[in-house]
């Protein structure tokens, strides 16, 4: 169990299926009250359709964090500069937390919840 998970521009890294597992392992061993904070890549990303990475739009990015308190989420869709040159920057910033009910009610391996009610991400 844990009280917090940061993973900066890491998680888009991930095939979809392992992403999906792990994440299903954050949601099973996060504590009550315990966050996270997360980038990852949107479909308008440059590296879109790059193999072996995840890219989520906003409905997905809504069904990840389906069940957790959303305490951020803002969405970057720009142009910008990377360590290889131009590149154009969609991403998900993400801080979320576990409240204290639905404690002990671990994510179902492999499927990730409802779509809560959309919230509108806010552009950068």
């Amino acid at each position: 169990p844990f009280d917090l998970l940061y993973a900066a521009y890491a998680l888009s890294f991930l095939p979809p299926d392992a992403l999906r597992r792990f994440w299903t392992g954050v949601r099973n061993r996060i504590r009550p009250g315990g966050h996270v904070a997360v980038n990852i890549f949107g479909v308008r990303d440059t590296w879109a359709g790059e193999d072996g990475m995840t890219f989520l739009d906003l409905d997905a990015v809504h069904r990840l964090v389906d069940g957790l308190e959303l305490l951020v989420l803002d969405e970057e869709d720009q142009d910008g500069d990377s360590f290889s040159g131009p590149k154009h920057w969609h991403v998900f910033d993400i801080v979320a937390r576990r409240s204290g009910a639905g404690a002990g009610r671990p994510a179902a391996p492999g499927r990730c919840p409802a779509t809560r009610p959309a919230r509108s991400a806010r552009r950068r």
